[in-house]
Parts: C-alpha cells; sequence; structure tokens
C-alpha cells in the first residue's frame, strides 16, 4: 500500500498504490489509486477511478478507470467510460469507453469499443456472443458474431453475422411482434447488412441488404435495396436499386406480417417514386407476383408473375401472368402477356395484346396490335389498327385511318385503307380507286341490264323454241300432206288409167261384136285397141256399124255410146243419184273397201277375190305399174262403190250386152 486515505488489501499479494476508500478482497490483485474501487476476484486490477467493482467471479478482469462501473466476468476488460456494466458471466468480454455500455449474462466475446447507453442482449432464442458494438448512442445487439457500428438507436437483433456500418436508427431483425396470430412470432435475420441510413430495417429474413437511404426495409430472403426512401421489399431475392415509396412484393406495415398480403420472389426495381411490383393479385392472393421487373418510373403499379414496367410514368399492369410497358404515360396492361410499348393512356386489355405507342389506343381483342395513331380500338381477334379512331370489330382484320373521319371494319378477313389519298409513283391510288369504283357501279349497272337482256333472250329463245318446235310439226304435217296428196295424184292417175283401159277394152270389145271377150287365163286384160279375133277385119266392120250403147255406171239410166265418144276420154257424164259431188269424194268406192279404213293396214290380197292370189296387170304387158303397188298405196279417192249399185253383169244382160266382164274385175276398179 503506497498511499492514500482509508485503503485496505484484505489477502495475500495485494497492492494499493493509493487513493481513497479502495478495497481489495483476493489475492494478488490490484487498485492502482481512485476512490472507492473494489476488487474481489484474484489477478483482477483497477487502475483508477470512482466506484469501479470488479465481483468475485471474474478473474484476470481488467477496469482501466471509469466511474460507477461493473466488471463480472472472466478475463473482462473494461479501459474507461462511465456507467459501463458488464453483468455476470461476460467471459472475455471489452468495454473500450463510453457511457452506460452494458453486456448482460452470458454475452461473452463481446466488445463495445464506445458510445453511450449501447447493450448486448439476450432473448429467448438468441443470446449475445462476439458482437461488436464500435461506437454510437443507444445501440442494441442481440445475437452472436453481430457488428454494429451505428451512430444512434441502431439495433440488431435475433440474428447472427448481421452488420450496421453506420446510420441511424437502423434494425436488422425484431423480436416477439405480436401479430393476429396467436403468440410471437420467431424471425431470423441472420447474414444481413445495413450500410447506412436512417431507419432502415431488415424486418425478417436472412441475406438481406440494405445500401442506405430512409425508411427503407427488407421482409425476406436475399434481398437488396441500394438506397432510396421509403421503399419496401417484401419476398425473397428482390431488388430495388433507389426510389421513393417503392415496393416490390406485398404492401405490409414495418414489422408486422399480414397473410393478406403476399410475397414477391425476383422481383427487380430500379428506381423512381410511388412504384409497386405487387406480389399478390388484387382479389386473388394465391397469384403470387414472382419475377417483376420495374424500371425508373412513377406512380407505376404492377402485379402479377413476371410483370416488367420499364419507364415512365402512371403505368398499371396488372393480370395474372407477364404484363409489359416499356415507357410512356400512364398505359395500362390488363391481359395476360399484353404488352404496351410507349405512348401515353394506351391500354391492352385483353391476353397477348400489344399497344405500340400512340394516344388513348384500346387493345380489346386475344392476339390484337395497334401500332400507333390515337383514340384506336381493336375487339377482334388477331386483328390491327393503326392512324386515327380506327375501330376493328372483327377478328383477322386491319383497319389503317389516315383521315379525319373514323374508320370502323365489322367484318372478318378485311382490310380497310381509310385515307383521303394516296400516292404510289405519283399515280394517285384514291383516284384510281374510285374510278375502279365507277367503273364497277357501271359494269353492275351493265352486269344488271345484261341479266335482263339474258332473261329476256332466254324468255325469246324457249318462244323460238318452241314456234320452232310448232314449225317443225308442221312441216312433218306439210310432208304428210304432201305425201299424201303426191299418193292421191299418183292413184288419181292411176284410176284414170285404168279407166282408160277400161273404156278402151270396153270399145275394143263393142268393135268386136259376139262372141264376147274371154280374159286370157292369166287374167291379164289385152292393151286397148288390141285384135283378139282370128279376123280383123269384121272387127274392124262391127266397130264402124255402131254396136248399141254400152253401160258402165251404175245407174241404169246412163249409157255410153262407144260411137259417139270414139276417144279415150269422152265418157258421158255421171248424173245418177248416187255421183259424187266431185272428183275428191268417192266416199264408200270400192277401192276404199279394197284398202280399209284410213290408217287401217288391211291386206291387199283381199280385194282380188276368195283365192287371195293377185290378179295379173289388166294393162297388159308392159305395164309400168304394179296392181299391188296400185292397190296397197292407193289414197282414199272416193270411187263410187260398184257393189252398192246395179250389177254390171246383169246390166248388160238386160240391154242383151254381148260385152262380159269378170265382176272380180269390175270390183278392182
Amino acid at each position: 500500500m503506497s498511499g492514500g486515505y482509508d485503503n485496505q488489501a484484505a489477502d495475500a499479494y495485494n497492492a494499493v498504490g493509493g487513493g481513497l476508500y479502495n478495497n481489495i478482497y483476493a489475492d494478488y490483485s490490484s487498485i492502482g489509486g481512485g476512490s472507492s474501487n473494489t476488487v474481489l476476484s484474484d489477478h483482477a486490477t483497477i487502475g483508477s477511478g470512482y466506484n469501479v467493482v470488479i465481483d468475485g467471479s471474474s478473474e484476470f478482469a481488467y477496469v482501466g478507470t471509469g466511474g460507477n462501473t461493473l466488471a463480472s466476468g472472466y478475463a473482462a476488460t473494461i479501459i474507461g467510460g462511465e456507467g459501463h456494466n458488464l453483468l455476470g458471466g461476460n467471459s472475455y468480454g471489452v468495454l473500450g469507453g463510453g457511457r452506460n455500455a452494458t453486456q448482460e449474462v452470458g454475452a461473452d466475446y463481446c466488445t463495445t469499443l464506445g458510445g453511450q447507453s449501447t447493450r448486448f442482449r439476450n432473448s429467448d432464442d438468441f443470446s449475445s456472443y462476439a458482437g461488436v458494438i464500435v461506437g454510437g448512442e443507444i445501440q442494441s445487439v442481440v445475437g452472436s458474431y453481430n457488428t454494429l457500428y451505428g451512430t444512434y438507436r441502431d439495433e440488431i437483433s435475433d440474428c447472427d453475422y448481421a452488420t450496421i456500418t453506420g446510420g441511424a436508427m437502423n434494425t436488422i431483425g425484431i423480436t416477439g411482434v405480436w401479430t393476429k396470430h396467436d403468440g410471437a412470432l420467431v424471425f431470423d435475420s441472420s447474414y444481413s447488412t445495413i450500410g447506412c441510413g436512417v431507419d432502415n430495417k431488415v424486418i425478417d429474413g436472412t441475406d438481406n441488404t440494405i445500401g442506405g437511404g430512409q425508411d427503407n426495409f427488407v421482409y425476406g430472403y436475399a434481398n437488396t435495396i441500394r438506397g432510396g426512401l421509403r421503399n419496401r421489399v417484401h419476398g425473397d431475392y428482390g431488388f430495388i436499386f433507389s426510389g421513393t415509396d417503392c415496393t416490390v412484393g406485398g404492401k405490409i406495415n414495418a414489422g408486422e406480417y399480414s397473410g393478406e398480403y403476399g410475397l414477391s420472389s425476383y422481383g427487380v426495381l430500379m428506381g423512381g417514386s410511388s412504384n409497386t411490383a405487387s406480389g399478390n393479385v388484387q382479389g386473388k392472393p394465391n397469384i403470387m407476383g414472382d419475377s417483376a421487373s420495374v424500371g425508373v418510373v412513377h406512380d407505376t403499379y404492377t402485379e402479377g408473375v413476371a410483370a416488367t414496367v420499364v419507364s415512365g410514368q402512371g403505368h398499371e399492369a396488372s393480370p395474372k401472368y407477364m404484363p409489359t410497358i416499356m415507357g410512356g404515360y400512364y398505359n395500362s396492361v390488363r391481359g395476360n402477356y399484353g404488352t404496351v410499348i410507349g405512348g401515353a393512356r394506351n391500354k391492352a386489355f385483353s391476353n397477348f395484346a400489344t399497344v405500340l405507342g400512340g394516344y388513348k389506343n384500346k387493345a380489346n381483342g386475344r392476339f390484337s396490335t395497334i401500332i400507333g395513331g390515337s383514340a384506336n380500338t381493336v375487339n377482334g381477334r388477331y386483328s390491327v389498327a393503326f392512324g386515327y379512331q380506327s375501330k376493328v370489330t372483327g377478328d383477322f382484320s386491319a383497319a389503317f385511318s389516315l383521315g379525319a373521319q373514323p374508320c370502323e371494319v365489322t367484318t372478318d378477313n378485311t382490310f380497310a385503307f381509310c385515307v383521303g389519298d394516296l400516292v404510289l409513283n405519283e399515280e394517285s391510288v384514291v383516284d384510281a380507286m374510285s374510278r375502279r369504283r365507277r367503273a364497277l357501279a357501271a359494269n353492275e349497272d351493265q352486269l344488271g341490264k345484261l341479266e335482263k337482256l339474258s332473261t329476256a333472250n332466254e324468255e325469246l329463245q324457249k318462244t323460238l323454241d318452241a314456234n320452232n318446235a310448232a314449225l317443225l310439226q308442221q312441216e312433218k304435217m306439210l310432208a304428210e300432206l304432201e305425201a299424201v296428196l303426191e299418193a292421191q295424184a299418183t292413184a288419181r292417175a292411176t284410176a284414170e288409167k285404168r279407166l282408160d283401159s277400161i273404156r278402151r277394152l270396153a270399145v275394143s270389145n263393142l268393135n268386136q261384136g259376139p262372141p264376147p271377150q274371154q280374159l286370157p287365163p292369166n287374167g291379164a286384160l289385152p292393151p286397148a285397141g288390141t285384135d283378139t279375133s282370128s279376123d280383123s277385119s269384121d272387127s274392124s266392120d262391127e266397130v264402124n256399124s255402131g254396136p248399141p250403147p254400152v253401160q258402165v255406171s251404175d245407174t241404169p239410166d246412163e249409157t255410153h255410146v262407144a260411137g259417139d265418144d270414139p276417144g279415150a276420154d269422152n265418157m258421158a257424164p255421171d248424173t245418177g243419184a248416187d255421183a259424187p259431188a266431185d272428183s275428191d269424194s268417192f266416199k264408200g268406192s270400192a277401192l276404199d273397201d279394197a284398202t280399209g279404213p284410213k290408217g287401217d293396214s288391211s291386206d291387199p290380197k283381199d280385194i282380188y277375190g276368195p283365192t287371195g292370189e293377185s290378179e295379173p296387170n289388166a294393162q297388159g304387158p308392159g305395164s309400168d305399174v304394179e296392181d299391188d303397188d296400185l292397190i296397197a298405196d292407193e289414197p282414199d279417192l272416193g270411187l263410187v262403190d260398184i257393189e252398192s249399185g246395179p250389177d254390171i253383169g246383169d246390166a248388160a244382160a238386160e240391154h242383151d250386152d254381148p260385152v262380159n266382164i269378170e265382176p272380180e274385175l269390175v270390183e278392182r276398179f
């Protein structure tokens, strides 16, 4: 004991250099000076200070100086400062200086280099071990291997290997947050880092990083916020480069968890302000919005899987899957896989719809496209619009409007090109089309006229065909009539020849006188004027002597005198009651009976007598008219029916007519 006042070294091998009211109650310990200092452990040392205590469990403890300081722990060290507390079991703990630094029980190997009101604490799930608080004010660490370089109210809680390198009021991890779920949730934010900034928080999840900024927080795994203001990442592998009021993932309150908001993994937001790459689709909390990408934009909202907004302002991309907005102003995509490249207030509201640019364009059809322009609308599938006020409601159609008037397509597979004029190689296509329309109209008119003319021609052709048919029928009838007339003429000539032969035969018989003329055995009559007697001179005399008249008609009163009519054609006229009115009406004649009724093909052989054998030619040898032809082809000449009148033979007998004419021959003629 070198000096001082009222100092005490109660055990062996102790030393008190001086001071006032210093006490050693252990062996091999020392107090260099100061006032009211106490050593209760062996091999402990207090250099100086005021009211410094090394308790009985703190062998090899060292307090260099300070005041109101407690060192409790094996080989604990307090270099200086005021109001420090190394509580029991703090082995190898170090307090470098500062004020009111505390290391709770069990915070072994922890170091506080300076600062004020710093603290290594323990929780139900984590104990402080080997942590470092470099300095700052009101700093707190709970967990192992954590490092806090902060300045004011920084906190590392319930995590290991976390680091806060600077700033103020930064937090990694939260302990015992009460939510609507029962009980406290255990959070783990190990391996997370806050570089600097103010009021940044890694609420829960490991391997997160906040580089700086203010009021940024991360909830999830392996997320990064490089900086900015009030940025949020709620999910895994999210990234915000910078910005203000930007969110990747569900919208949550700092330090709270709610099942109503989803996580968004792999989201990226490069910057801007008031942007959200949301984790859940509104009204569809089960649709998680992973892989969202937002560039440097303002007041932009996305939700769904893999939404992308590159730049611009006021955009909304909110379908379930993969919407894209590249830039522009207040563009919207609500259809899955829809895209708006640029422009302002453009909308892609159907799946796979695309608007390349322009103003107030709306693509409502699946796979529809608006190239550009203003106030264009596509409601049809696979359809395209361009220009001003184009509207397409048909599928697989297109409308290009380059004028001030609306251009609408309502049918499928249609291309409408609405322009004032279109020049191609210095030639107006519109004029050409107008000429074409006029030509088409004229052509349509001509076609209508041709159709009417064709109809009239068809009707005329029908009339002509009917007339031709009638003419053919008339020609046929005329031909038949000509044939009948020709046959009648032939029959008339034949009949006249036969009558002439009969007259000549009668004259010849009269000239010959008795005995009566006999027909040759073959039934053929001799030619007129042929001498059938043995003495030709006698015949001549008998002819010249004038025989009595011969009755040749069916009327007894009518006679023909051969001497009065020596010629072949000078027979007396028929004046009987049964005579025909003219030469064309020989109804009921023997010739008519021989040929049968008109149209009747009676056997002509019936006219030759009961034997059915044909008679020889009455003309005699050399006649060019055959009997069969005469009989078969003779028309109805209206000859007098010989059978109906008096029999010629009977009449000849009454007049003692030496002429003997066979009834069969007379019946033939």
